[in-house]
């Protein structure tokens, strides 16, 4: 009595073949007779004609053969899928994977991923593993992929010069995590539209960054520019005639960039005279906007003594004396004030050493001075 048993099982690497018993008449084990050499099998699979054969070599009974089959299924491989996190570098970034066999050997070559990524963004992609001998069974997955948004580096530069009647911006350049320029072919837009001025001034001027491809985060700020004030173009001619009974004056003209006439903030008051006599007199340009800087030509500067009514005159820190000038920008080092004697009679006097006095472009200052009872 013959019993063949095909081997069913899981692939492993190792080989395997059917196995079975021969038993005599008499109960005699008769199994060493039975030869399943050609049932050796390693890889998965099905085997549906594998041969064995009987042979007994006493001649007691008959030699036979026959047919069995035996099945390896695949085995499951040990699969490690890894996405990739990180920050825009500019290079492409794909799902790695390690597949390792039953037997500990790497299986790595046979593990596919659908693509890479270059660009800023989340991912879901599809691997997969598929393995030509037939020993493992097929598998695939999903697994995620984040590519931050990376920070450029930005300079803005504020604007700085003088007034000339053109309008300037801020300046800037933006570049990118492996040193490219990003307003190059419009690949990125640096907004600096908003720091354009032409009016001399001080500015705090908001701009802005956008990547439209996404691999850079947006940014915006803030960039001083200063526009200074221009010196125009001053040309005074002095009058020169015959006495005729009425009064005289030098002209001039003012002149600003592309030609602006700016005549009207010239004050000539100062050189107007009737009589005979040769003069040298001085006048003041005030700018009729910010965009020049005030010229002055005049120094008069006087001490007005006049004390309100009811002046204490028992020297009362309240008496006052004043400064006025008409001289816009006028410069006025030291001070001069005023003492009354115990016989009431008003006196001045000059001390240096003061702070100076800057008269203000409105062209007029007043100046308190208290008076020193004590002297």
């Amino acid at each position: 009595t013959i019993i063949v048993t095909g081997y069913i099982g899981v692939y492993d690497g190792q080989s395997h073949m059917a196995f079975g018993t021969a038993t005599g008449v008499h109960g005699e084990d008769l199994s060493a007779g039975l030869d399943f050499t050609a049932t050796n099998r390693t890889d998965a699979g099905v085997y549906n004609s594998d041969f064995w054969t009987f042979t007994d070599t006493t001649g007691n009974y008959l030699n036979v053969s026959g047919r069995v089959t035996s099945a390896i299924s695949p085995a499951t491989a040990t699969i490690i899928a890894t996405g990739y996190s990180g920050t825009y570098d500019g290079q492409s970034h794909t799902v790695t994977g390690s597949v390792t066999g039953v037997s500990g050997e790497d299986l790595s070559a046979s593990f596919g991923v659908a693509g890479s990524h270059t660009d800023a963004g989340s991912y879901s992609d599809t691997w997969s593993f598929m393995d030509t001998t037939g020993n493992y069974q097929f598998a695939s997955g999903t697994v995620a992929i984040t590519i931050a948004q990376a920070i450029p580096t930005i300079v803005v530069t504020g604007y700085r010069g003088i007034y000339d009647g053109q309008s300037h911006m801020a300046s800037g350049t933006v570049t990118g995590v492996n040193g490219d320029d990003l307003l190059t072919g419009r690949r990125a837009r640096l907004d600096l539209s908003g720091t354009s001025h032409t009016d001399a001034g001080s500015y705090s001027d908001t701009w802005t960054f956008t990547d439209p491809t996404g691999n850079y985060q947006d940014a915006s700020g803030t960039v001083a520019s200063t526009i200074g004030k221009a010196t125009p173009t001053i040309v005074v001619t002095g009058y020169s005639g015959i006495y005729d009974g009425q009064s005289h004056m030098a002209s001039g003209t003012v002149t600003g960039f592309n030609g602006d006439d700016l005549s009207a903030g010239l004050d000539l008051t100062a050189t107007v005279h009737t009589a005979p006599g040769t003069y040298t007199d001085r006048g003041y340009f005030l700018s009729p906007n910010a965009n020049y800087t005030d010229v002055t030509g005049s120094r008069t500067v006087w001490l007005d003594d006049d004390f309100p009514a009811g002046a204490d005159t028992n020297y009362s820190p309240s008496e006052i004396g004043w400064f006025t000038s008409t001289v816009p920008g006028e410069v006025y080092s030291g001070w001069r004030s005023l003492d009354r004697t115990a016989s009431g009679v008003d006196q001045d006097y000059y001390s240096s050493g003061a702070a100076s006095l800057v008269i203000p472009n409105d062209g007029r200052i007043t100046l308190h001075v208290w008076l020193d009872p004590t002297n």
